[in-house]
Formats: C-alpha cells, structure tokens, sequence
C-alpha cells in the first residue's frame, strides 16, 4: 500500500531483437564488433540495454519506456541500440545464441553486476557512461542525456582522472555518481582526493552550505580528516547551515555506522533474547560523550525492535527520541522513513491514545516538511504523508480532524495523478465516514 514499488525479478521471457512499431529499434546485428562497426560509419553512439530473461525490471522498461515514442525519437536519432542478454535459456533463439560469447565479454569487461544495466559507448567504442535499475522515462532520458554530455559522461571522466587528469570542479559529481553505481573503489579514490582538496583551503572558503552539505552526503568513515567539521566542535557548521544540531546529525550516522550496526548485529547473531544496552551505551559515550550516547541508544533500540516487530516498543521509544530530540530534517530521507514506521507500525498495532497523539505531534512535521520542500520528489511524497496523518487522527479518535485531512490527501493524490493513491486514500476516507477501522484487524 504505502511501500514504493520495487519491481523483483520474475522469469517472462521476452525475445530481444525484435522490431516495434514505436519507441526505440533495437539493431539486429549478431554480434558487438557488427554494431562498433556501424556506430562508427554512422558516428553514432552506443546504447546496449543488458537484461535477462528472469529480469522483471527488465521487462518493465521494456514494456512502460523503450516503446515511448520520445524516447524512440531521442535514441534512434542518435544512438545504435542493442539488447544483449545476460543468462542462456533453452527457449533462445539464434539472435541470442550468437550473442553469447559478447555477452559474457561485456560483463565481465564492463562489470554487469546488476540487471538492467545500461552501458553507453562513444561512436569510437569506447565506454563513457553507465547506469542500472528500472528508470521511469524522464529519469531514462535524463541518463540518455548526460551519456552525450562530455561534462556528465562517468566513465569517459573516471577514466581521465586515472589517467592523471584531475578536473576538481567535477568531482562532486563524480563521487556521488560512483556512490550512486556502488563503484566502492572509485568512491573511495575520489573522495579522499576530493577531501585532501577540501582540506588544504581557508576555513572561510572551506565552511559554506555547499561544501558542507555535500561533506555530510558524503562522509563514510570517523576517520576521514573532514569528520572535525562536525565533531568534537560542530558549532560552525551549524552556524552557516542555520540549523542546531546538523553536525550532530551527521556524527550520529556514522556512529550508528561503527558502532551501533556491529553491535546489533553480534547480538541478533549470538541469538539473545535482549542486548546488553548499558555496554552499547559506554562504547559510544566512550568516544564521542554521554548526549552522543544518550541519543543513538534510543535509535539503536528502534533498529532492535523493528527487526523483531514489536511495534509497541518500537512506538514508545520512536516517540521518546522524537519528543526529546526532534526529527533529523537535514535528511529528507529521514522523513520517509519515519513515515513508513508511524503508518506500518504505529498505526497498525498501537491503540494507546496516549501514544498516539505524540505520534501526531512530530507526524505534523513530516507533512508540513513534505509540502514545502523544493524538489519535486521529495515533495511527491506529501499525499502518502497526509494519508498517514490522517488515519492516525482518526485511530485516535479525532474524527473530524481526519476527515478534513483525508480530503486533502485525496486532493494531493489527485494533483499527482497517482490512481493507486487515489483510490486508497478515497477508501480510507469512505471507511472513517462509516466509522469502520481503516488499521489491519488482528484476528
């Protein structure tokens, strides 16, 4: 209902090669050195889209973007698109079978380690861009964009800068673009260039909201020589970001990296029934002070008892850190994860009024956030918010407030075009006007 769909794999063949009517043509050569060839006589680039036949991802971009017509028209202008599939089957036809000895070459070449993967190469073959999983068309056509663009092209960058040629203005775009492709090595390599950079120039110039905000998406390691932006003193950081509390955060997530994961998962590994808490709490007022530990205990509880769906203490204790410490808006990911445990576990299987209300409290801030926030996306997220916000209110009782609430979750979703929103959220309200549960029924 609320989850975002993740599109899992399922075995529909599909047979690759074959000639639509609208959207992209898939070129029909047998083999990758007759697609070079004619790349090069036509001085076009290369799109070859990897899939394989037990890939639903896969078949989804085939069957919702590659037969668009604008992206047809974009791609067959300037590119030779191929389909090489990855794995065999018993039902391939001789298009797939004289592929296969490419196929393996270009995953191992080119490192396929995810399905779909898009590579892109130059009219000269040579690879200069990359990327992976089922896009919606504008985001295609966004990655189908930045392969043309020599200021964009990831591999055609990486590869300068091994060779030498280091371009400091693009490597932020670098480094979360490597982050984004789980390239681990060339994250690494690039970062701490980047960071050793970083390092070498004035405190005025180093601390603005640009280097800061991308140091905080960034940052991996305690040990990386940018982590004393943020700790042990983090006031000028949240002076220029003007907000109490962003430096903490970040050094927040990286304990809950070093420390706390390890921690919870040598427990859940030695099978006890209850980790021994007083010890999580002395490892990390050990390093970083008692109010680090204070905090990151309440979020390591939410971890343990998420895991083991006790909604009751993962509510009582998501809302003792909410009321005691607030939401970490420096993270708009932060936001839809709170949304997630308030709607599937709070809103689900909590009937404590008391409880409840808190979570309304901080719920309000999710869904005010939601609504200002200045991208798009982010802001898309505003109906399934509102949605929660108001169910919520109805559970605890405060049904005419949830009515007025759903209606705007029906508006919101409505301004999306999102039918599955729409129809849900116009369920929802339909049962809180009947005075039916709207909240799973335990039986």
């Amino acid at each position: 209902m609320k989850k975002i769909a993740i599109l899992f794999a399922c075995a529909v063949p599909f047979v690759a090669g074959a000639q639509t009517q609208t959207g992209i043509q898939f070129d029909d050569s047998p083999n990758w050195e007759q697609v070079k060839e004619r790349s090069k006589r036509e001085n076009k680039f290369i799109f070859v889209d990897c899939y394989a036949t037990w890939c639903g991802p896969c078949k989804q971009m085939e069957k919702d973007v590659y037969v668009n017509d604008s992206v047809g028209n974009i791609l067959n202008q300037s590119f030779i698109s191929v389909k090489v599939q990855m794995d065999t089957s018993k039902k391939d036809g001789a298009y797939q079978v004289s592929w296969y000895e490419d196929a393996g070459k270009i995953a191992r070449t080119y490192k396929v380690n995810s399905l779909p993967t898009y590579l892109f190469f130059s009219p000269e073959g040579e690879l200069v861009h990359r990327d992976f999983g089922y896009k919606p068309k504008e985001d295609f056509l966004g990655i189908v964009a930045e392969a043309k663009d020599p200021a964009r092209q990831y591999d055609k960058l990486y590869a300068d800068y091994k060779a030498g040629k280091k371009e400091y203005a693009t490597m932020p775009y670098l480094i979360n673009k490597s982050k984004m492709l789980g390239d681990k090595e060339g994250f690494n390599l690039l970062l701490t260039d980047y960071y050793n950079h970083l390092s070498k120039m004035s405190t005025k110039k180093l601390y603005t909201k640009e280097h800061i905000e991308f140091v905080a998406s960034t940052i991996d390691k305690s040990s990386r020589q940018l982590f004393s932006m943020f700790y042990p003193d983090g006031k000028r950081v949240d002076a220029v970001m003007d907000k109490k509390g962003y430096a903490g955060a970040v050094v927040s997530k990286l304990i809950e990296k070093e420390k706390t994961y390890p921690f919870l998962a040598a427990a859940a590994k030695e099978k006890v029934a209850e980790p021994e808490w007083a010890k999580l709490h002395e490892q990390i007022r050990a390093s970083y002070g008692t109010a680090f530990a204070d905090r990151n205990l309440l979020d390591a509880k939410i971890l343990w008892y998420i895991e083991r769906e006790n909604s009751q203490l993962v509510t009582q204790y998501l809302n003792q850190k909410m009321v005691t410490y607030g939401s970490d808006t420096t993270d708009m990911g932060e936001d839809f994860r709170m949304n997630n445990m308030a709607f599937f576990m709070v809103l689900q299987d909590v009937s404590d009024t008391a409880e409840l209300n808190k979570t309304i409290g901080w719920m309000y801030g999710v869904v005010n956030r939601a609504k200002t926030r200045t991208t798009a996306y982010h802001h898309s997220y505003w109906p399934m918010y509102l949605d929660t916000y108001a169910n919520l209110l109805y559970k605890a009782g405060r049904t005419e407030e949830a009515l007025k609430w759903q209606e705007e979750a029906i508006k919101g979703a409505e301004e999306m075009k999102n039918k599955g929103w729409i129809k849900e959220h116009t369920l929802n309200y339909e049962k809180m006007k009947k005075g039916e549960p709207t909240w799973r029924i335990k039986k």
